[in-house]
């Protein structure tokens, strides 16, 4: 019950919360980095934040002061999973600058794989992250953020 009030004020207050983190990202110039996470089947890890568009995403949030982005990647992986990943295993997959509608800030892109073992320490972050799924490449959910189009679109094949 707590848990869908919590959910639904999450809704409620998006689209303010939204508006005043882009705004701060514009203000400030903090980068944010995200990460693709796949399973040993190629499927791609999905989330859906407490507060977002409604669409699904990756995880991944804003760079800190003096962080690099790949540290801030694992970090941010890390706060809202619970999975840890050695830096050795993440890959660059390029930085995007908010130069168009579809691009809402810079960003860094990496991607990693992760076996069941590793997976086994997934714990979702139920204050950040409100859903999370598994989806085949070839099978994505129809709404996906613009950055996640762009980060699986660079991925190797």
């Amino acid at each position: 019950m707590i848990r869908q009030i919590y959910l639904k004020a999450g809704k409620i207050m998006s689209p303010a919360v939204i508006a005043l983190l882009g705004l701060q990202t514009r203000v400030t110039g903090q980068k944010r980095a995200r990460i693709v996470v796949l399973n040993s089947n190629r499927e791609v890890m999905l989330v859906k934040g407490v507060v977002s568009r409604g669409g699904w995403s990756l995880p991944g949030g804003g760079i800190e002061k003096d962080e690099l982005p790949r540290a801030a990647a694992i970090r941010e992986l890390r706060e809202e999973t619970g999975l840890e990943v050695e830096e050795g295993a993440v890959y660059e997959l390029g930085y995007f600058e908010r130069s168009r509608p579809d691009r809402p800030y810079d960003v860094y892109l990496y991607w990693t794989m992760m076996n069941e073992q590793q997976l086994k320490a997934l714990r979702l972050n139920s204050i950040e992250i409100a859903q999370m799924q598994w989806a085949e490449l070839d099978a994505l959910p129809a709404y996906l953020s613009a950055v996640t189009k762009i980060a699986l679109d660079k991925l190797p094949k």
